[in-house]
């Protein structure tokens, strides 16, 4: 899942995990976009967690929120990027 933004201001981002991987980077001027994205497309467990989880833009303030792993989705492995 990949939602894009366009933006006129800096933007803060806060992103909520139990696990998995963080990476940033600098978007272009104007836009700022985050994705979560299942480690191994072929881990299902993976690909739905990453299904569930949320992208939102309130204001300036990018959020993530990948819901917590319950017992189906222990070994869920997924990758967070933002472009900020």
């Amino acid at each position: 899942m990949k939602q894009e933004f366009a933006i006129d201001r800096p933007v803060e981002a806060s992103v909520k995990m139990g696990s998995g991987r963080l990476d940033v980077q600098a978007a272009e001027a104007g836009s700022a976009w985050a994705s979560v994205e299942a480690v191994d497309p072929n881990h299902e467990p993976s690909v739905q967690l990453a299904e569930r989880s949320t992208i939102t833009l309130d204001g300036d303030h990018l959020n993530v929120d990948v819901p917590e792993s319950s017992r189906l989705f222990r070994r869920a492995e997924i990758a967070v990027t933002l472009a900020l």
